[in-house]
């Protein structure tokens, strides 16, 4: 097993130098940063250490690589800054390879000079591309145009700021006759769109799969954006090319015209993630339907649970301006309240004269957009469209939820080996953070930083509050220790970066492998007070409740306000509630063994299971927890109480 070194997601970076302390300095101080996750394309005025740095600290979490432009070289330079940069910030990043996709491009002019257009002209359209073009006849690369196109098509070149209309298409010569709809000068080799046009071309070029194969995978890239996706085949063709490599790889989907459009939920059903590409998809479809595609997007990403990533000319003015415009910043403000995970710069930071300041704008403006969501609404509609039954994990994982938001906690620490169970507490949008503790597998005798899940903690950059944390390899021995060794440490980690303080609620998602039952879910709710940790462990295999003939139901508003319980009764019971109940939403489904006795008399009871811990229930949360649990039961109809005492042992496996 490769040995590979993950010192800079730690809190401590083993290599960090003297000058790199007012960084870190500042990093500390910094004001809390917004769970919208901020995509930055890396660029001339952004490839630098020094820049790279100052984008970490202002709130980049990815970095796009647009290969539309430059040669592998050029990015490999800015790639290995990059990873310089975040060494010595500790600031994890992800690297997002974005492909240039099929396009349409006229084409060579004669002297190379742009050609005036007049409103009304007409203009004929070859196929052939070794053409020089005058204001007569110019060339496009598509060769199919002439069969695709229809009288009053609209052809737009550009970035639509030259639009033709067809008049005629000749299929045998490959010509297209359109007539200018506007006067405009137009340049070599600029992009053209075909507005409700199906275009035969592949959805990778020669071009992108050399891009892939020789410059992402050798350099393991976290993120591949592919332009241009049409239907969820693209997809599997993309995952045949990477192979073994595809496991590390997050495959985002850019849906930039009609037929995308059309086959939207075929391709999120095969997709990892989501991009909301406005800029040829602006020219695909009518620009007064935009705002409604982008919602559509977003929306279903949220039902199922992908991360979707809002982008194109989101604080466009900045590139030259160090303020956005009024329209930009309530861009970017509802893209956050419609629910993107991420929002992204192109042009701003890539070639804009205030890159570091345009970070930080688009932090703020997420943050007030943040500040403004009603999360106890946004917790209900995602339970409205989460599917039934719940699998045991994403149950769990909105029971954490609705927890965390119970009990006022400040974080929600999930450990995990994979992420799959952060992202799920992602889908259900917490207020607070989450903090995603991915455990390493140790390889050495001595324990020391190494993991071979670099990917999982980086994939997280692309979810709404995740806060990715690679955990040491000492955190894990001996295995007695091992789960308060990682909490001691990832709480130590969350106060440093000002996640939580002394006092704060925390709660902890966890599993542990100890009882023999595959992976045994918990859910414990921490709370500090001076030195101490305080905790509710919540064992989801090991339920035993003592009933008596009183099956009063009681509602929950009332019990979690009991004369006889503390605050931190209250709010260890709300935990105990949420995960009892995530357990009896299962519906049978992950029931190992259910019994139903025929009397509450204490007996020896260790012929029933080996897993089965007794335990009288006395105190009136005790209580009050029982009736719950039996109302639960019979409403859920999972079991009908008809003795006294129930049984449930629960099997909860992380896929």
């Amino acid at each position: 097993m490769a040995v590979l070194d993950f010192s800079s997601f730690s809190s401590k970076p083993n290599n960090v130098n003297d000058d790199n302390v007012c960084v870190q300095e500042k990093l500390k101080r910094m004001e809390k940063r917004p769970k919208t996750k901020i995509v930055c394309t890396l660029g001339p005025s952004s490839r630098s250490v020094e820049m790279i740095e100052k984008l970490l600290v202002a709130g980049m979490n990815v970095a796009r690589f647009n290969f539309s432009h430059g040669s592998h070289e050029y990015h490999k330079e800015t790639l290995d800054n990059l990873r310089t940069a975040v060494v010595n910030t500790s600031i994890p990043c992800a690297v997002m390879l974005d492909t240039k996709g099929p396009e349409i491009r006229t084409g060579l002019l004669k002297d190379g000079k742009k050609i005036n257009l007049k409103q009304g002209q007409e203009i004929t359209i070859s196929t052939d591309y070794t053409i020089q073009g005058d204001e007569d006849m110019i060339s496009m690369s598509y060769k199919k145009l002439a069969e695709d196109v229809k009288p009053d098509s609209v052809i737009l070149c550009a970035d639509g700021s030259i639009s033709l209309r067809v008049l005629s298409s000749d299929k045998e010569r490959g010509m297209v006759k359109c007539r200018c709809e506007n006067s405009a000068a137009l340049g070599e080799k600029k992009n053209v769109n075909l507005p409700g046009v199906i275009v035969d071309l592949p959805t990778l070029t020669e071009k992108d799969k050399d891009d892939i194969l020789n410059w992402g995978v050798p350099n393991k890239i976290d993120i591949i954006a592919l332009s241009f996706v049409r239907k969820g085949s693209d997809l599997k063709e993309v995952r045949k090319l990477l192979g073994e490599h595809a496991k590390n790889i997050v495959l985002m989907s850019k849906v930039e015209n009609q037929e995308g459009v059309a086959n939207f939920d075929d391709i999120l059903a095969n997709t990892d993630a989501f991009m909301v590409a406005r800029g040829d998809l602006g020219m695909e479809i009518p620009i007064e339907k935009i705002f409604l595609a982008q919602k559509m997007m977003i929306f279903k990403c949220n039902v199922a649970g992908k991360p979707v990533v809002t982008a194109t000319q989101m604080l466009e003015s900045m590139t030259k301006s160090p303020r956005p415009t009024r329209a930009e910043a309530t861009d970017v403000a509802n893209a956050v309240i419609d629910g993107t995970d991420c929002v992204m710069l192109s042009g701003e930071t890539a070639a804009g004269d205030y890159p570091e300041l345009a970070v930080q704008t688009m932090a703020n403006i997420c943050l007030e957009a943040e500040n403004s969501l009603d999360y106890s609404d946004i917790f209900k509609r995602i339970m409205e469209t989460a599917p039934k039954p719940m699998t045991p994990l994403e149950s769990l994982a909105s029971s954490a939820v609705h927890t965390a938001t119970s009990s006022q906690a400040v974080l929600v620490v999930v450990l995990t080996r994979g992420g799959t169970t952060a992202k799920l507490v992602s889908k259900y949008r917490p207020k607070m953070p989450i903090l995603s503790v991915i455990l390493p597998d140790a390889t050495s005798d001595s324990m020391d930083w190494s993991s071979t899940h670099q990917a999982p903690a980086r994939h997280g950059l692309i979810y709404s509050g995740i806060v990715p944390l690679l955990t040491p390899g000492w955190t894990i021995t001996p295995p007695t220790s091992s789960t308060e060794n990682v909490l001691k440490y990832s709480i130590e980690y969350a106060k440093s970066r000002n996640l939580c303080k002394q006092g704060d609620a925390i709660v902890v998602l966890q599993y542990d492998g100890t009882f023999g039952i595959g992976l045994n879910f918990f859910l414990n709710s921490y709370f500090r007070f001076n030195t101490q940790i305080i905790s509710s462990e919540c064992a989801a295999n090991n339920l035993y409740w003592y009933t008596d003939h009183n099956h009063q139901v009681l509602h929950i508003d009332h019990l979690i306000q009991h004369p006889d319980t503390t605050f931190i009764e209250q709010s260890l019971f709300i935990a105990n509630i949420q995960v009892f109940s995530a357990c009896l939403r299962f519906k049978g489904a992950s029931l190992l063994a259910l019994y139903l006795l025929s009397s509450c008399q204490s007996k020896d009871r260790s012929g029933i299971s080996n897993y089965v811990l007794p335990k009288m229930m006395k105190s009136p949360i005790d209580r009050l927890l029982r009736n719950y649990l039996i109302y639960n039961a019979m409403f859920m109809e999972m079991v009908t109480i008809t003795r006294e005492v129930v049984v449930v042992i629960v099997d909860v496996v992380e896929v």
